[in-house]
């Protein structure tokens, strides 16, 4: 339980830059908010808390030939093996934070095309140390990261990537990503991920575009409970819709009455099956084509 200090004893909200503190503990440069006590120390976070970790201004690490007699700055001046010393220590933090570095922030990753046909698509994420913070990103932020590349700071962040389904069954492709990413988080210790991604495992999901599908009823209910006999699509972005082929002209939703067919058809276009055994599909032909991605924006019934 973190010790309670007065509002009187806290200077709340200040923000650091880079390069100008460092972790007490491990000496990795610190950026964010932070606050100050009225003893003198420096705390991560706008204010105190159980998750506060202290810190050090990089100004108050002066030459070792007029080190500070305080025991927190002389902590972190260890030598850490026999042929390093305090001195070589010191220039080590001088140069690392008089680096331009970046900081990491989140990028818009959106799949492809070329991902809707594979069916899954790479995310990729970072958690930052000592606080359950995550930020989303592309490709090349990864691998800035795991790399270590020095322009960025990529000590203060564990970055990870997980597979994400696009196609399929909605209630598995749900699950699929659900479990994935409660593996992930498990094996990571990844607190509160899922609430970051909102819970949301069918973000990016759509339904494939096929057309020439036939109902001799039962399956498909219209807006105002009809049940439907007739040909019929399925749009990648509102599911099943009145009419062969998807058209700019005003077309109905259809409703399904038993989502199992709906998984069948889905199922039978992500493996890419060209004949369909079923009463309802009979000699009706899988397109695989039709908008793909860059067609999205057809709903509301057209």
């Amino acid at each position: 339980m973190a010790i309670y200090y007065p509002p009187n004893q806290i200077r709340p909200n200040l923000t650091a830059n880079s390069g100008e503190f460092i972790y007490a503990s491990n000496n990795l440069p610190f950026s964010g908010l932070y606050h100050q006590l009225s003893n003198g120390r420096y705390y991560t976070g706008a204010l105190h808390s159980n998750d506060s970790v202290e810190i050090i201004p990089i100004s108050s690490i002066t030459q070792p030939s007029s080190i500070s007699n305080d025991p927190r700055v002389n902590a972190t001046l260890v030598v850490v093996d026999d042929t390093n010393t305090t001195n070589s220590i010191y220039s080590r933090l001088i140069n690392q934070d008089t680096t331009p570095k970046e900081l990491p922030v989140n990028l818009q990753n959106l799949p492809t095309e070329q991902d809707y046909q594979i069916g899954e698509f790479t995310r990729y994420f970072s958690k930052q140390i000592n606080q359950d913070s995550y930020l989303e990103f592309d490709k090349t932020t990864y691998d800035r990261l795991i790399s270590k590349d020095p322009s960025i700071y990529y000590e203060q962040y564990i970055a990870f990537k997980m597979p994400w389904r696009l196609i399929g069954n909605k209630e598995q492709v749900y699950k699929i990503n659900r479990n994935i990413t409660v593996l992930i988080s498990q094996q990571l210790n990844l607190l509160k991920f899922g609430r970051y991604l909102k819970d949301d495992y069918l973000k990016y999901y759509k339904f494939p575009n096929i057309s020439n599908l036939y109902t001799s009823g039962g399956e498909f209910k219209t807006k105002d409970g009809q049940n439907y006999i007739g040909f019929y699509h399925i749009h990648d972005n509102t599911g099943p819709m009145v009419g062969a082929t998807h058209t700019r002209e005003p077309h109905g939703l259809l409703f399904p009455i038993n989502e199992a067919i709906i998984s069948q058809v889905t199922t039978q276009s992500t493996t890419q099956i060209t004949t369909q055994t079923t009463s309802s599909y009979t000699q009706a032909p899988i397109n695989t084509g039709g908008g793909g991605f860059s067609g999205r924006g057809g709903g509301g019934g057209y």
